[in-house]
């Protein structure tokens, strides 16, 4: 008996940035199609310019006729168009809910109403099955949270996906050398306000290090992890994204040193130096105040 999975394709852009990379199989489909043709033609995954994502699946088999009969919801995305759809089927190879990013191949049979999916063969490189689908669109969009199904706008849905592979780069940053990041960047204030998709959303205050001395930091900040404020003396490494306006900072210096993450930063940089008077309150100071009168007795 072979056995069906999902041909892995990466999911079209959209507007909510480049896609989490997908994974070579889809593990969860282990077959329930029973036997079809003894040969599968070969088709071209670039014939199929539609991605579906099932999110659930209903079936039972009719031992009459071999088939395969359900229905479940899902999602299908042509170009920069995504729908939320209901379906139904009666086929007699069958197909698993989908993993993560993964989406099926698809193809419009009648615009609209019917759909070819197409399924991989696991064992094969080469040999395809396909499912026609009958579905109905919708106006909203499925997707999951916090293990339930529910209905998002398409908007909702897009911020929700952008949120997640913002938090998925930030977790696992491309470049992780300290040298690479030479700005000193003190953390003396910090509150944080919102989280969407396990990216944590706040504002604070800080010191930046310079060439003639600190100056002072306004900043709003989103991190995958909550940070705290930094202790006297001591300053998280960053990089420029955009001088004096967007700022990167690597946390694996300060945090836990096992894991690399950073945070990005939109800033305000002032002529005046912040210090701290008590846990969460700050004054600012000018630079003459503070060469006299501080800098002494305290590092900002």
């Amino acid at each position: 008996m072979e056995r069906k999975l999902p041909i892995p394709t990466e999911r079209p852009t959209l507007t909510i940035g480049r896609r989490r990379t997908l994974r070579l199989l889809l593990v969860l489909t282990l077959a329930t199609a029973c036997a079809g043709p003894a040969h599968a033609a070969a088709r071209n995954p670039e014939d199929y310019p539609l991605r579906v994502h099932i999110y659930d699946k209903q079936q039972h088999r009719n031992k009459r006729f071999h088939t395969n009969i359900g229905h479940g919801r899902g999602n299908i995305i042509e170009g920069n168009q995504i729908n939320g759809m209901e379906y139904a089927f009666d086929c007699i190879d069958s197909f698993q809910t989908s993993e993560a990013g993964e989406d099926y191949p698809a193809k419009w049979k009648k615009p609209g109403l019917t759909l070819e999916l197409l399924m991989g063969v696991i064992g094969s490189d080469t040999k395809t099955r396909t499912c026609e689908l009958q579905v109905a669109l919708k106006e909203y969009v499925f997707a999951k949270v916090n293990g339930k199904l529910v209905h998002l706008s398409p908007q909702e849905y897009f911020a929700r996906e952008s949120a997640r592979a913002e938090r998925d780069q930030a977790l696992a940053p491309h470049d992780v050398d300290p040298s690479h990041y030479p700005l000193e960047l003190s953390l003396l204030n910090l509150t944080w306000t919102d989280k969407t998709d396990g990216m944590h959303s706040g504002s604070g205050q800080g010191n930046l290090k310079t060439p003639t001395g600190l100056i002072a930091v306004d900043f709003a900040i989103r991190c995958p992890v909550v940070i705290q404020t930094t202790p006297d003396g001591r300053y998280y490494r960053g990089q420029w994204m955009e001088p004096e306006h967007a700022m990167t900072l690597l946390l694996g210096n300060l945090a836990d040193p096992s894991a690399d993450a950073t945070c990005q930063l939109t800033t305000v940089l002032h002529t005046d130096v912040y210090i701290r008077q008590a846990p969460g309150l700050i004054k600012a100071v000018s630079q003459d105040e503070y060469q006299d009168e501080y800098r002494r007795t305290q590092t900002p």
